[in-house]
Formats: structure tokens, sequence, C-alpha cells
């Protein structure tokens, strides 16, 4: 696939070849290719079932996690150190901005199992990074010091400052992916229109707080158990499309690829 349009925001570049690197509407063009020609066919009934919407909702609502789960990239420090951001996740900005640009669009709880999905779609990586200071979960005291922090002790407000170029991209792959439901798409654009190009941090900290009380804290047992399942299903989703799309960043992801090949059949 092609690109007509150019963006200066990179989804990775490779730190021993810097000449390699994908740009984000690239990784995003894969990732939905990845959903429309192999998952989507394979795994639409399932999804439709755990999740309780129609093939509609449900195929706007991964379209959209696709698009905003690396959102958290196109920040000023993310892509000023993209081959060593440090402390920095870019899954805590992406789950943020993924709350905040449906907000008051679709319905309140899958709202949340979106962004729940993508904050933990490196779940190995950002526990095992926690697990190094001691500590038996990520907390919001963390969270904040990575954002505020990430390079260590040094302050760096540019993990606030989203990059430039941030909306009319998103802009551009919204409306590529989600004009089919205009109405929708409206409200997301009119979010993002409002959202302001530096990240109030109390405000990041109270909707990550939200998502992980809603999550895993909210309701009886059989309602934690059930939001765990569908957040796993869309987490599924998410990482074998990002794998998909990163096949060619290093033999790791290949490898990772071969191991699930019954996706798509023969690479």
């Amino acid at each position: 696939m092609t690109n007509d349009i150019k963006f200066n925001i990179l989804a990775w570049r490779d730190k021993e070849d810097i000449a390699r690197q994908q740009s984000y509407e690239t990784h995003i063009h894969k990732m939905i290719e990845c959903w429309e020609n192999y998952l989507k066919p394979k795994y639409i009934k399932s999804l439709r079932r755990v999740l309780e919407l129609n093939e509609n909702a449900l195929n706007y609502i991964v379209k959209y996690m696709l698009i905003v789960h690396d959102s958290g990239k196109c920040t000023e420090y993310y892509q000023q150190n993209i081959m060593s951001p440090k402390r920095y996740r870019h899954e805590i900005i992406s789950s943020y901005l993924a709350c905040r640009l449906i907000d008051n669009v679709i319905d309140t709880k899958i709202k949340y199992l979106v962004s729940g999905a993508i904050l933990l779609h490196h779940e190995p990586i950002l526990m095992g990074s926690i697990s190094y200071q001691r500590e038996r979960g990520i907390t919001l005291t963390d969270i904040r010091g990575r954002i505020e922090y990430p390079s260590g002790s040094k302050r760096d407000d540019s993990a606030r400052r989203l990059h430039y170029d941030f909306k009319r991209l998103f802009k551009y792959l919204f409306e590529r992916y989600l004009s089919d439901n205009n109405e929708i798409l409206a409200k997301i654009i009119s979010n993002m229109a409002n959202l302001s190009d530096r990240i109030d941090i109390n405000d990041l900290i109270n909707t990550l707080g939200n998502i992980v009380a809603i999550l895993s804290l909210a309701g009886d047992d059989a309602w934690r158990h059930k939001m765990r399942f569908q957040v796993s299903a869309l987490q599924y989703i998410l990482v074998v499309c990002d794998y998909y799309s990163s096949k060619d960043r290093s033999p790791k992801e290949f490898e990772f690829l071969k191991e699930i090949k019954w996706e798509w059949g023969d690479l």
C-alpha cells in the first residue's frame, strides 16, 4: 500500500540501522489490513458474542482502537527519543487519548474496554519494568513519574506535548477508516479539535484511575471477570495486528508471526 500523504511522525526506527523506520500511518494501514483480511473474517462472530455488539459497531470500535493504540508515540518527547524513550511508556498516553477522543461518543463501558486494551497491549514490558522496581503493580504515582520525568531525575514537559502533526495525521486516519458512520466521526474529530496540545497531567491521572477502577475494582467478582475477559479479547486482536504490521522490524517479530501463522496461513 502506498501513501499519498506524508506526515512527520514515526511508529518506530531501528536502533542498528536508522534508515529502517516505519511511519505512523503505514503502521496503521498494515494493522487494519491484518484486521480486515485475516482476523475479522475469523473472529467477528466470536467477538460479537463476547463484547455484545453488532457487527458494524464492533468493526468500527476495532478500527478506532487500532488507529489510536500508539497515539502516545505522537508526543514531542517520544519522537525526539524514539530509539531510547527510557522510562516513558507510550501506552499510558495512548490509553488516555483513546478515552478522551471518544468521550461522550460511545457507550462508557466500551470506551473503558478499548482504553484498557490499549493500556495493556505491551503488558509484559510495562509490568516487567514495574517489577524491576519491586512494585507488585503499576500505580498512579508511577504513571505520573513516567510522564513528568521520562528520562529520570530531570523534569521534561515534552512528554505531555503532542507533536505538531498529531491532529492532521489523525484527522486523515479517522476520515479514511471511520467514514462509514459520519455522525460518530464528526464527534471524534470535534473532540480532537478541542483537545489541548499540552496534556494536563492531573486529567491524565484521573482518567487512568477511572479506567483501572471501572475495569478491575468496580462491581462484583462476576463483573470484574467479565471486564477482564472483554479487555483480553480486544487486546488479542490489537497485539496480533501490531506484530503483523511490525513483522519486518526484527527477527523477533518475524518469529512471533511464524508461531501464529494459522491466522493468515503462509507468510
